[in-house]
């Protein structure tokens, strides 16, 4: 692992640096791209610099596959194993505390040889005078001591109101890392993770799966450009947000496809809340806007599983997505079930 030699203030420049650059490329702060993005920043590993510059650019891919393969080559040094959520906030807190802590023991170690001096000089005192010079330098040692106590406060008080902001800071860049920009309905790598999770906690969690794509939308960006398509995407995000219970959570899959998780439910309940969303949709009038024109056919059509024992998320959305590709074969604005395969 590369050793982190800075101050809790450069360290702290490099996250707030560090923090925007990860937004802009919607890559939640998580420990791997936080930490590829600040040795970036320290200049310590050119290759890794390099690389990220292109990222940025669009010159080069990346994806969670290849941030990981770069941050084990850059950061971890080829294998090892960290616990790299656990070693970003350990090495961030230990930064800030050991420079306070380093400025308190050396006050006090002064303060405490200071006090043994100075017993040593009143016991040896010959005079009144000797005595009243030697109070005097330990009450100056001592207000030397209060203020370096008070700038320790003052410090400590600024990082922890700085940290505070980062906090909010990243919290917000974690939403957005999660979120489509475009449609505010959960991205696909959003989606992915929720699922897996769902799966992960219970042997045989009850939920279905609803794939959803507008028909024939190329011929809405073609017509009417692709300011009304994302007007259009824009309405049914806002359409799926506005009708899911509880328990479901929608995301934009890819393009003009969609997809949901609906959890405690069965295929039955879930083809029928699919029914009501195909539904809805048929019956929006969007209005072009700057015209008296309004987009009156707009459709969409569905595809529906349910988790099986021995499911992976894979299957699971295999049989959606074939049930959606026979919704399409059988003529569009329709919904199919895994039934049907």
């Amino acid at each position: 692992m590369l050793e982190f030699p800075e101050g809790m203030q450069q360290a702290v420049a490099y996250l707030k640096t560090a923090v925007p650059l990860l937004n802009k490329l919607a890559l939640p702060p998580n420990p791997i791209n936080y930490g590829l993005w600040y040795v970036h920043l320290s200049g310590r590993r050119p290759e890794l610099s390099a690389t990220i510059e292109k990222i940025s650019k669009g010159l080069e891919p990346y994806d969670e596959t290849i941030l990981a393969a770069l941050f084990e080559t850059h950061v971890c040094l080829k294998g090892a194993e960290v616990n790299g959520k656990a070693a970003a906030k350990f090495h961030l807190l230990t930064t800030m505390l050991q420079e306070h802590l380093h400025t308190s023991i050396d006050s006090s170690t002064r303060l405490d040889k200071s006090v043994q001096s100075s017993r040593q000089s009143l016991q040896a005192a010959i005079n009144i005078n000797d005595v009243v010079t030697t109070v005097a330098n330990v009450v100056a040692l001592l207000d030397s001591f209060n203020e370096t106590n008070r700038e320790c406060r003052r410090t400590m008080q600024e990082a922890d109101e700085e940290i505070d902001r980062l906090r909010v800071e990243l919290e917000r860049a974690q939403q957005n890392a999660n979120i489509d920009e475009l449609t505010r309905l959960y991205n696909r790598a959003t989606f992915y993770r929720e699922i897996k999770r769902k799966i992960a906690r219970s042997p045989e969690p009850k939920l279905c799966v609803v794939m959803c794509d507008l028909d024939y939308f190329k011929t809405i960006n073609d017509r009417f450009g692709h300011l009304m398509g994302d007007r259009v995407l824009q309405r049914i995000g806002a359409l799926l947000l506005e009708q899911s219970r509880d328990g479901t959570l929608a995301a934009r899959y890819g393009g003009e496809e969609f997809a949901l998780i609906i959890s405690d439910a069965d295929l039955d309940e879930a083809t029928l809340f699919a029914e009501r969303l195909r539904n809805s949709i048929q019956q929006m009038r969007i209005k072009i806007r700057n015209s008296d024109t309004v987009l009156e056919r707009l459709t969409a059509s569905f595809g529906v599983s349910t988790f099986r024992a021995g499911d992976t998320v894979e299957t699971l959305f295999e049989r959606a997505d074939r049930a959606l590709y026979l919704a399409k074969e059988y003529g569009r604005n329709i919904t199919v079930t895994e039934k049907s395969i």
